[in-house]
């Protein structure tokens, strides 16, 4: 499981993805969070967006 969140998103609390990480820990799951501090949830900033598809990218290619 890949979780990007950025601080700062309005949309859905950036404590969601903490809690679901908190979870995933919990239960010994593998997964990686990566929390954005300038992110909002359309990762409207350039540096967040490049971030957000690079780290896809890198996920899902390490997935196949």
């Amino acid at each position: 499981v890949l979780l990007i969140h950025g601080a700062k998103d309005t949309v859905v609390d950036v404590a969601q993805s903490k809690k679901m990480a908190k979870q995933l820990k919990r239960y010994k799951r593998t997964f990686e969070y990566i929390e954005l501090p300038f992110g909002d949830h359309h990762h409207s900033l350039f540096e967040d967006r490049l971030r957000y598809l690079t780290e896809t990218a890198r996920f899902l290619d390490e997935c196949m």
